[in-house]
């Protein structure tokens, strides 16, 4: 190993997870390849997929594992057993992204998942219908959906299946998509009593919770979940979806706190590749805007932004009308190249879901 990739290595074992990390990633990976060294190049591309997932830099990691994967088969050996799983458990990782980039077109994320399923044939059925049902409920297949939630509730967890608390948040995910906020709230409930934790758990499962609880007026419950999970996620870019979630809760009982929120956390959603989370976010700040304009045409606000955010003003006064629009435009765009994609309407109704959170009555002041 040459002296400056070594160098490399010991600056990223300095870093936590974050986008320098990442850069530093990048550079040994040209560096490997350079030294036309696959074996390192495998080592780095490894490192580099868990680093652009960490950092809400997903696209990066679908790059690096179609490096891995083919170096992997054609050279079978140079990876044993438990390597070989680590790169299949990436691949679920790949398959699940790939929804999340409508730039991807549907017969190479069917090529993905049918690649994956092959690989994992024998292995896993419990992770299968895990896979399958994240797919359905992007694509709003209620049929498709019932059926792997019924095979992912039934079949034997294994060393392939995702983590217990990603599965069981999945099954809360499920009963939003039903329509059953009750349900949904009882599963989250399950996964905070029982302390399962993972990347995004529990922080984002407190963020999940806050929606249904303002759908069904229990504010003080929704406040609880707040409390506990906004600071955790803040300024983080890989807790992009989380953060709208709470900017939603903020448009509804703290409009002023919620600019601010809104004004941290919006340059990622403007620049993330990541478009699932940023339709998301651009859904939640449409509420915002939708609160705070009310159809007052005068109605301006002053707030901090980067001077990268679309529709920058340098006196820092934007009109709430203007902001609603743009958000609102982009979250219907970036929905509408999703149901492009996918044929069909569901992520239009997710945004129409996100909307009509404006409607609802916000608690009443002590």
């Amino acid at each position: 190993m040459s002296q400056q990739l070594q160098d490399l290595y010991d600056r990223i074992d300095d870093l936590p997870r974050c986008p320098e990390e990442l850069a530093l990633i990048e550079e040994a990976a040209r560096l490997t390849d350079l030294m036309q060294d696959e074996a390192e190049g495998y080592r780095v591309r490894r490192m580099l997929m868990d680093s652009a997932h960490a950092v809400g830099q997903s696209e990066k990691m679908l790059v690096a594992f179609g490096w891995c994967r083919d170096y992997a088969d054609r050279h079978p050996e140079a990876l044993d057993e438990g390597e070989q799983q680590d790169l299949l458990w990436h691949h679920r990782w790949v398959v699940n992204a790939g929804r999340t980039f409508p730039q991807i077109p549907t017969p190479r994320l069917m090529a993905l998942y049918e690649d994956y399923a092959r690989r994992i044939l024998g292995l896993s059925r419990h992770n299968e219908a895990f896979v399958g049902l994240l797919y359905a409920m992007h694509i709003g297949d209620g049929a498709a959906a019932s059926g792997h939630f019924e095979r992912l509730t039934s079949t034997v967890r294994d060393e392939l299946s995702a983590c217990p608390a990603c599965e069981a948040e999945i099954e809360a995910d499920y009963h939003l998509f039903c329509g059953n906020d009750e349900a949904a709230l009882r599963q989250i409930q399950h996964i905070l009593d029982r302390r399962m934790t993972c990347a995004h758990i529990p922080t984002g499962t407190h963020a999940l919770a806050l929606a249904p609880l303002m759908r069904l007026g229990r504010w003080d419950e929704a406040g609880q979940h707040a409390a506990r999970s906004r600071q955790s996620v803040s300024g983080d870019p890989d807790h992009l979806w989380a953060q709208a979630r709470h900017l939603e809760y903020l448009a509804l009982t703290s409009p002023n706190a919620a600019l601010k929120w809104y004004a941290h956390h919006v340059a990622w959603a403007e620049q993330t590749r990541e478009l699932g989370a940023a339709q998301t976010f651009h859904a939640a700040a449409a509420v915002l805007f939708t609160v705070l304009w009310n159809g007052d045409q005068t109605k301006t606000y002053a707030i901090r932004l980067a001077p990268t955010v679309p529709g920058y003003a340098e006196d820092g006064q934007y009109s709430a009308r203007e902001r609603m629009d743009h958000h609102l435009g982009e979250a219907l765009r970036l929905a509408s190249l999703f149901d492009a994609r996918n044929d069909t309407a569901q992520q239009r109704r997710e945004v129409d879901m996100v909307l009509a959170l404006a409607r609802i009555a916000p608690p009443a002041k002590a």
